[in-house]
């Protein structure tokens, strides 16, 4: 019998990104000259889907949009800063048990293959997943559809197949293709956001997913 699909986005989803995204903001500003928000507001900002020009507006900060942009997309998949991603409390129990009864895959949006793979390796979760996907959506207004080309290209079954994100690029993409979406909270996305995607199920915490997986018909 064939196991069901599991796709897993990987920023905000099973690593925390907070702690990298708000040090190089913080890093950049004071490059500027800048005094930069505190941590809670700017997680609370950007979870809202904040512009870059709002953020800064409310930042003090000689920096323009776009110096501030071409200097966030220098650093922000650095080695120095990749290393700043932890893992989500539970994350690496949850991946064991599911291994064993799911077929299993990640699907990120990064520039580079290869810090990726080894980001994979740090964390203990190089043979975690069956299909590791790597797409760059830098410079696309429409990443879920970046998403969906990749995916596609895997000609796997995918129509009732699960995806788990935090955003509504993973939301969009698993509808796009037919498969189940899971919501989770703490990411990239607020609440409200994300169930405005309408997904098939939201969960608090990434340790939550065992409870709404459920093998399809």
């Amino acid at each position: 019998m064939r196991r069901a699909l599991v796709f897993f986005d990987w920023d905000g989803t099973l690593v925390d990104l907070w702690v990298r995204s708000y040090g190089v903001y913080r890093n950049i500003v004071k490059r500027h000259k800048g005094k930069a928000l505190p941590k809670t507001t700017y997680i609370r900002l950007k979870q809202r889907k904040i512009s870059t020009e709002a953020l800064l507006a409310k930042t003090r900060t000689e920096t323009t949009t776009s110096m501030f942009t071409n200097e966030w997309f220098k650093v922000i998949e650095s080695p120095r800063y990749l290393r700043l991603n932890r893992l989500a409390p539970g994350a690496h129990p949850l991946l064991r048990r599911l291994k064993k009864r799911y077929t299993l895959g990640v699907v990120t949006l990064r520039n580079d293959r290869k810090l990726f793979f080894r980001e994979l390796g740090r964390h203990g979760l190089e043979k975690a997943f069956d299909y590791v996907l790597v797409v760059s959506g830098r410079g696309k207004s429409e990443k879920w559809k970046e998403k969906t080309k990749l995916l596609t290209k895997t000609k796997l079954p995918l129509r009732g197949a699960f995806m788990v994100g935090d955003s509504e690029t993973d939301i969009r993409t698993g509808k796009a293709l037919g498969m189940k979406t899971v919501a989770v909270a703490g990411g990239s996305r607020a609440k409200h956001l994300l169930l405005q995607e309408n997904p098939d199920a939201y969960i608090t915490h990434i340790a939550d997913l065992e409870r709404v997986l459920k093998r399809p018909k």
